[in-house]
């Protein structure tokens, strides 16, 4: 569920939309604001994943101070106008139009409302999910932290892990470009995403990087060089097989700190089946799902990668396991495909 903010000077619009949400699937009405000065004191007092505002009730300069309350929160906004007026905003991921149709009293229509909502929603966080990553190839002050590599390069690896959520797609994108073909490992990745994006980020994937990049299947025997991905709303788990082999298991449990899939349920799942035998990789995600999977790798002799502030759009789940205890090693974007070349095997193919 996504915890929304509902931003009008009118008490009657706010219970219209709030009414709407209710019969929505994935958005809850958590908190209102009647004025510019209640929303910074909400914005700052939880962790919300939508806002919903009239830019009607914003005085002279008061929305520019709440584009950068946004932009700071890395808050979506959906905002409406009234009709006339100008519709720009300097946030970075929003919506901005007339006040639309659904806001309107009548109740008859209110399922129908409902599903407009959510299909603006989920273009919203499409946008957000897609937005290029920030920052360059320069490591930051923590680049490198932890017990380093030398060791592990001993290890005898059977997987990568990679946990992801905000600005995903193009971090991905440029990993496994940078990992080319080839690469000894199976490679699983958890990576939050709305129902119905995740065969289209998989199509992206595979026409960008030109690795075999799959949805996964129950029952799925990871092969090396090949990218297996959670589906949208389910968990990706591991069993043991015979001879010491491992299957992909997929499920409906209940989601882990409101994620399904969750990069915590994977990581827990691949620590029970491989031991040690596995490498984490924690990517550009707000939240802290992931810490505690790498924090359970890394206690039993895996090795855990986190991306480094510079170079990650939102720097919350990388941040969440480095605290946690579970990172052996921060590294920026750009190098971390060759350290996960050097823990398979030492070289590149041909090196």
């Amino acid at each position: 569920m996504t915890n929304t903010i509902i931003a009008d000077s009118s008490a009657v619009v706010r219970s219209v939309i709030k009414q709407i949400l209710l019969k929505t699937v994935q958005l809850r009405p958590v908190a209102e604001a009647s004025s510019f000065r209640e929303l910074q004191a909400v914005v700052r007092s939880g962790d919300f994943g939508l806002l919903i505002a009239d830019t009607g009730m914003f005085g002279p300069g008061e929305l520019p101070q709440m584009e950068k309350l946004c932009n700071d929160a890395t808050l979506p906004a959906l905002l409406y106008h009234p009709r006339g007026s100008m519709g720009r905003t300097g946030i970075k991921v929003a919506m901005s139009f007339e006040k639309p149709e659904f806001i309107k009293f009548s109740s008859g229509r209110m399922d129908s409302y409902a599903a407009e909502l959510e299909q603006i929603v989920g273009e919203i966080r499409q946008a957000m999910l897609f937005s290029k990553h920030a920052g360059g190839a320069g490591c930051s002050a923590a680049a490198g932290a932890g017990r380093g590599a030398p060791e592990a390069l001993r290890h005898n690896f059977r997987a990568v892990f990679v946990g992801v959520s905000t600005g995903g797609p193009c971090a991905l994108a440029e990993l496994f470009k940078s990992l080319g073909p080839g690469f000894p490992l199976p490679l699983l990745v958890t990576q939050h995403i709305d129902s119905f994006f995740d065969r289209n980020l998989i199509s992206w994937l595979c026409t960008e990087t030109g690795i075999p990049v799959h949805l996964a299947q129950d029952g799925d025997l990871p092969a090396a060089g090949h990218v297996y991905f959670a589906p949208s709303d389910e968990h990706l788990t591991l069993e043991a097989g015979m001879g010491g082999g491992f299957c992909i298991r997929l499920n409906h449990e209940p989601a882990v700190n409101f994620l399904r899939p969750s990069v915590d349920k994977m990581l827990e799942s691949a620590a029970a089946v491989l031991g040690g035998d596995c490498i984490a990789v924690i990517l550009t995600g707000m939240g802290a799902d992931g810490a505690k999977g790498c924090r359970r790798i890394k206690e039993l002799g895996g090795y855990t990668i986190t991306q480094d502030e510079a170079s990650c759009t939102i720097y919350g789940m990388p941040k969440a396991a480095f605290e946690a205890g579970g990172s052996c090693e921060v590294l920026p974007l750009g190098a971390i495909a060759e350290r996960l070349w050097a823990l398979s095997s030492g070289r590149r193919n041909g090196g």
